[in-house]
């Protein structure tokens, strides 16, 4: 028995089986790109499965990529260890749980006496069950011994424990990380997985120019099931607030009158934050939309100068009214398509305005 032959899924993407000929592949390009096109089709994820689509028939379309894709699956028993030079996954540090729900998390700490008062902070490679613990007894220590250091002690103890209570994620590592995990799942035919590394990731980006080029680079290489929404994320749940908030509780009590305040803090940072994700969902939908166009908008370009060199090709062996009519068509499908260019190039526009308005409210990081 061999291993499956279309571990990327380009076969899948295109809807035929590994044996196709070059003519059942081209057909079935042509008619999942008309009903993928985003002006057509009002799905969410059409646009990714459209880019998915086109992705494959790059490789499949050319004989020889697709002897070189064939030939990387041939006679691979499926029994056989993941090789070694496929990407490793990454456990917890603490518990060594295989997860592609790990975080690179900021645990803070702080501790004072009399006129001496300390504070920093550890990165950890953890899941939510370790990561949830490692914040909850960093916070419990803050509150209980970061208080004492005069005067430093008591500023600084309400800034750990707010810090502590949002679980700082750095995006700059947390995202390169997540897309070694969705490759390295990837690698082993565990779609889902990836899914859900890929939507950590991409929910991470924010405004962030580079970081989304990584993702996108990574995301154009998965398969078209590795790509999906993802399911559930476990530190945007509320069970995984709520251990950590109860932790705060006894130290919260020692500031005797300054609740109300870390309250009204409190809510001005959430709502501030919903905002910002509502933004972020905003520009990322809008730059799913913009990538799709210019992919369609690049191919019917190609069309256009194939049509024009043909024209040019059959000038005086055609008829010279046909030819007129061929022309006559080229320059009325020209004159729509630079409409189009100049629609994309204000929409491209719009939305720089609104990835820099997003920047100077939300700034850079997730």
């Amino acid at each position: 028995m061999t291993a499956d032959r279309d571990r990327l899924g380009f076969y899948a993407a295109l809807g035929v089986s590994p044996d196709a000929d070059a003519a059942a592949l081209r057909n079935a390009y042509r008619s999942r790109i008309k009903a993928l096109h985003p002006d057509r089709n009002a799905a969410p994820d059409a646009s990714t499965h459209f880019q998915a689509v086109h992705q494959a028939y790059q490789v499949l379309g050319d004989p020889d990529g697709r002897a070189r894709y064939d030939a990387w699956h041939r006679d691979v028993p499926v029994s056989e260890p993941v090789p070694p030079e496929f990407l490793p996954v990454m456990t917890c540090e603490r518990c060594g749980q295989m997860s592609p729900h790990l975080r690179v998390i900021m645990v803070h700490w702080v501790w004072s006496a009399l006129f001496f008062t300390r504070h920093g902070h550890m990165p950890y490679l953890a899941c939510p069950a370790c990561g949830t613990r490692l914040l909850a007894l960093a916070s419990v220590k803050a509150g209980l011994f970061g208080w004492w250091g005069v005067p430093f002690g008591p500023l600084l103890t309400p800034v750990v424990l707010w810090k502590n209570l949002t679980a700082p994620m750095p995006a700059h590592v947390n995202v390169p990380m997540l897309l070694h995990q969705a490759v390295a799942y990837a690698q082993r035919g565990q779609h889902s997985e990836a899914g859900n590394a890929m939507a950590a990731a991409d929910g991470m980006v924010g405004g962030n120019q580079d970081l989304w080029t990584r993702v996108r680079a990574v995301r154009d290489q998965l398969p078209v099931h590795a790509r999906g929404a993802g399911g559930a994320q476990p530190w945007r749940s509320v069970r995984a607030v709520l251990p950590r908030a109860a932790a705060v509780l006894p130290a919260v009590a020692v500031l005797s009158g300054v609740g109300t305040l870390i309250n009204r803090d409190v809510q001005r940072e959430a709502a501030q934050a919903d905002a910002c994700r509502a933004q972020q969902e905003a520009v990322s939908t809008e730059r799913a939309a913009l990538d799709a166009l210019q992919a369609e908008l690049s191919l019917e370009n190609s069309q256009l100068g194939s049509r024009s060199r043909e024209l040019d090709a059959q000038r005086y062996t055609l008829d010279v009214s046909y030819l007129n009519t061929l022309i006559e068509q080229y320059n009325s499908d020209l004159t729509w398509f630079n409409d189009r260019l100049d629609r994309f190039e204000q929409r491209r526009g719009a939305f720089n305005v609104q990835v820099e308005q997003y920047n100077a409210e939300c700034g850079s990081d997730s």
